[in-house]
């Protein structure tokens, strides 16, 4: 009797053994089943998003191609085998890997392009997408400086940020001006000293931590664009320009010794011996001139600080490369009416709101942020006593007098520290600088949802 309950113990326990391996097994052949599924899905998603990014890639290079190329995408143009209109194969040594798609086309903000690529694998079971948006402006901002920048009393920038690949040093004090706008600095941005609470950037003084933070936007800020100094001379020799005033000439103002002489003669470009002043010849009189197609160039070293109070220049670019901005601003110079950009509001944001008694701006100021908040872009104001106009590139500033006003951008080859200078920032101007090393620049990078 012993002997049959053991043999019945010992079969139940078999038969319970079976049982588990029977469904360990079934587990384990189910796990390798899906671990193969997945791996081959794996596999497979993986290729199609190399594909997408092979896609971008090629993308990217063809936009480079050309700035005509990047002007006709950027206003809306089709380009033949980039507007998901062709397949484009990857193989390897071991035959086809996938395929893609590519796509360029504007982008929601005006003068940008998206470059998309689908990418799916050669089955086309699995599909990846990938937008980059890509910008070719060279300069985007109000003052911008390739080495450092130290404020002084009366530095004003509108409507767009201030970019150093050096350092910038802020007052010592607050200062309503050096509150606004946003600052990108390659070196670091030096604060005001402390206050009040500790900060969120490390030092006991720092309390501006809102919408913006105006004076710690330190940024990794690549290589500063190259002015192409040869195109600018082109232009300003193949320029028509009415007839200056020589700064370093002998003579009464109606003598042939105070005409600058450009070279050509009637040009836009005057060689190094030409020192010229914004006055008109003969008399010296105001110099009023606008062509925003003309390039006036000056090879002197000196200092440009020498002006009639009724002049005014509005043109493509006034480039200077080894003289100093020096000459004052006038309250009889003539006023222009400017475009808002659409961002300016951007500059003026604090805590979300625009202007704030927290920032100890002038009654003035506070106005002037709410003019340029998002009801005030895109509209027309009023710059008064505006002297020059366009894309102005100077050595360097030297100015302590009173109050110089521009529009557009002032670009500085080496450190300054201007004083009394206010700039109001002309996206238009930008999208017009020549460089030598310029190439699109990509401004994000992301994967999105799609349908091949």
């Amino acid at each position: 009797m012993n002997n049959h309950n053991s043999k019945g113990v010992i079969l139940v326990v078999a038969l319970a053994g079976l049982i588990i391996l029977a469904v360990f097994f079934t587990a384990l052949t189910y796990l390798l089943q899906n671990e193969t599924k997945w791996s081959v899905k794996h596999k497979k998603t993986t290729t199609a998003f190399q594909m997408a990014e092979q896609g971008l890639d090629r993308g990217v290079w063809k936009l480079q191609e050309s700035t005509t190329l990047y002007t006709i995408v950027s206003t809306g143009g089709i380009i033949p085998g980039y507007n998901f209109d062709s397949v484009y194969k990857s193989t390897s040594t071991d035959g086809a890997l996938g395929e893609y798609k590519i796509n360029l086309t504007t982008s929601s903000t005006s003068g940008r392009v998206l470059v998309q690529a689908k990418g799916r694998d050669i089955t086309g079971d699995e599909m990846r997408s990938l937008e980059a948006e890509f910008t070719n402006v060279a300069i985007d901002a109000g003052l911008h400086i390739r080495s450092g920048l130290t404020y002084k009393s009366g530095t004003r920038v509108h409507w767009g940020p201030i970019v150093s690949y050096g350092t910038i040093d802020l007052p010592n004090a607050p200062d309503n001006g050096s509150a606004f706008p946003r600052k990108y600095a390659k070196g670091s941005i030096d604060e005001r000293p402390p206050t009040s609470a500790s900060g969120p950037h490390g030092d006991t003084a720092e309390t501006w931590n809102g919408t913006y933070d105006y004076y710690c936007h330190a940024s990794s800020l690549d290589t500063a664009p190259d002015i192409d100094l040869d195109q600018y001379r082109t232009l300003a020799k193949n320029s028509s320009i009415p007839d200056l005033y020589k700064a370093n000439g002998t003579g009464s103002s109606s003598s042939a010794g105070r005409r600058a002489t450009a070279s050509p003669v009637g040009s836009g470009y005057f060689p190094a011996t030409e020192e010229i002043a914004l006055k008109a010849w003969p008399g010296a009189g105001a110099y009023v001139f606008k062509n925003s197609t003309s390039v006036i160039f000056l090879e002197a070293d000196y200092s440009f600080n020498d002006r009639h109070s009724n002049s005014q220049v509005n043109l493509r670019g006034f480039i200077a490369p080894y003289a100093a901005l020096s000459v004052n601003g006038d309250d009889d110079t003539p006023n222009m009416v400017v475009r808002i950009p659409d961002d300016a509001q951007k500059e003026y944001l604090y805590n979300g709101a625009y202007g704030n008694s927290t920032l100890g701006w002038t009654t003035a100021q506070g106005t002037n942020a709410t003019a340029f908040s998002s009801t005030g872009a895109g509209n027309n104001f009023i710059v008064a006593d505006v002297l020059m106009r366009g894309y102005l590139y100077f050595e360097n500033i030297s100015n302590s007098g009173t109050n110089l006003n521009v529009v557009g951008i002032l670009d500085m080859a080496q450190a300054t520290n201007p004083q009394s200078v206010t700039v109001y920032y002309d996206s238009t101007v930008s999208t017009g600088i020549i460089t030598s090393n310029q190439a699109p620049r990509r401004l994000y990078w992301r994967e999105v949802k799609s349908t091949w």
